[in-house]
């Protein structure tokens, strides 16, 4: 099992909302990112023409690839914390088919994962005897 959590993604006029893997091992380069997969990045509106971007060189575990950045494209926010929202640069990828949380994204968020085999995190604030338990995964294809 992994960490995924209830987000809420605004562009523009446009919110959705939907689950996303908190991934640590997706490192931004200097600010919170999230990759969103080609699907849901249409529905929100996010095109070439409406946002500043560039294309950036990435490397997976299927290989080299390159996708545009939409630089401060999305706010995004905890489902179960609305008040702390986040100002992110987006990833549009057909290479994914469910978001992903950077690793800078996830510490914004307030998010302590407490155990990622089991899917047990916490918010930065929570109580020590609070934890909670990752939602299911939600696929954009």
């Amino acid at each position: 099992m992994a960490v995924r959590v209830k987000i809420k993604i605004k562009v523009g006029n446009e919110e959705i909302e939907t689950t996303a893997l908190a991934n640590s091992g997706y490192e931004a380069f200097k600010k919170p990112e999230i990759i969103l997969p080609e699907t849901l990045a249409n529905k929100l509106g996010i095109k070439e023409d409406k946002f500043n971007f560039k294309r950036v060189h990435f490397q997976d575990i299927k290989g080299a690839f390159n996708s545009p950045v939409y630089q401060n494209a999305a706010i995004i926010w905890l489902n179960i914390n609305p008040d702390r929202k986040v100002t992110v640069d987006v990833v549009v990828t057909d290479r994914e088919e469910e978001v992903l949380l950077s690793d800078k994204l996830i510490s914004a968020l307030g998010i302590d994962i407490v155990d990622a085999g089991e899917g047990i995190w916490k918010l930065r604030e929570d109580p020590p005897h609070i934890f909670r338990k990752s939602e299911r995964r939600q696929v954009w294809s």
